[in-house]
């Protein structure tokens, strides 16, 4: 496993915790669309999609207890990209998202998800 992810895999994480930030959890009807992206998650033969819909809703807490260790104008940089708040204030929008995006591609392997 690479040290950090591909900018598509912290796109998914980011679509991830924006339906968990705004469904407060994962809709059933996404869980079976789960990427399984837990490190070393592996099944049984029963119905996984309980299980599935639970390594999303892990996933999504930890991209938002990286946010949360950001500095302020990264986190809200996510936030106001992905419409969890408005805030017009904030300048150079992109470039903040940016470096939020590099932290979560490298800090997302360490907690356990690719």
């Amino acid at each position: 496993m690479s040290a950090s992810l591909s900018p598509e895999r912290v796109d998914w994480h980011l679509w991830n915790w924006e339906r968990w930030m705004h469904c407060a959890s994962l809709p059933g009807r996404l869980s079976k669309q789960a990427s399984g992206g837990v490190r070393g998650y592996t099944n049984y033969d029963g119905d996984y999609t309980e299980e599935y819909a639970e390594a999303d809703r892990s996933a999504a807490a930890a991209v938002q207890a990286i946010l949360d260790g950001l500095p302020p104008a990264q986190r809200t940089a996510v936030y106001v990209r992905y419409r969890i708040v408005t805030h017009h204030g904030i300048v150079n929008v992109d470039a903040y998202f940016t470096e939020a995006c590099s932290v979560i591609a490298a800090q997302m392997p360490r907690r356990g998800f690719c």
